[in-house]
């Protein structure tokens, strides 16, 4: 399938927990997902595919949130009643300009804090991406954790295997 780099789908999304929920559009290009403000769109943030490395979502019936991992920047959690359409349309866009798939992890707990990388994370070279026990689709070589600068490389970056906590 050949995408022109123009044609781009949108999506609503809600950002943020309960007490401070804010609405945003996704706008998923051929090259790039831009998260704009749905009052005045302007732009909140700019992903390009070789940035993103995977998704997080939870496999619990019911729930419609997500994690997208992001290369060098804080994970980004949305919620959206079009989860699967959504992040369907994300993985078919990822392996057409990155050419492979995108690493989509399920975890069993509704919460996905534990999987959360923050601002202070990103500082502290911690990445809480769930370890590949927790793939359900896309390739099992982490070569997503290249970091492309000179300086880093993933053996200086600690990968916390933040297993759902048992109840």
């Amino acid at each position: 399938m050949s995408i022109r780099v123009e044609e781009s789908v949108q999506f609503i999304v809600d950002s943020g927990k309960w007490y401070n929920k804010k609405s945003r559009i996704l706008r998923i290009f051929a090259d790039k997902i831009i998260v704009l403000n749905p009052k005045d769109q302007q732009v909140k943030s700019v992903h390009k595919y070789d940035e993103i490395l995977g998704i997080t979502k939870s496999v619990r019936i019911g729930t419609n949130t997500f994690l997208m991992h992001v290369r060098e920047k804080a994970d980004e959690e949305w919620a959206s009643s079009q989860r699967e359409n959504l992040i369907n349309t994300i993985a078919e866009r990822y392996r057409a300009y990155e050419g492979r798939a995108m690493q989509i992890f399920g975890i069993s707990s509704k919460e996905l804090q534990d999987f959360i990388t923050t601002e202070k994370d990103i500082l502290r070279k911690i990445c809480k991406m769930p370890s590949l026990e927790f793939l359900i689709s896309g390739s099992g070589n982490n070569d997503e954790m290249d970091f492309d600068d000179e300086d880093e490389t993933a053996g200086e970056w600690i990968l916390i295997d933040a297993a759902p906590k048992k109840v």
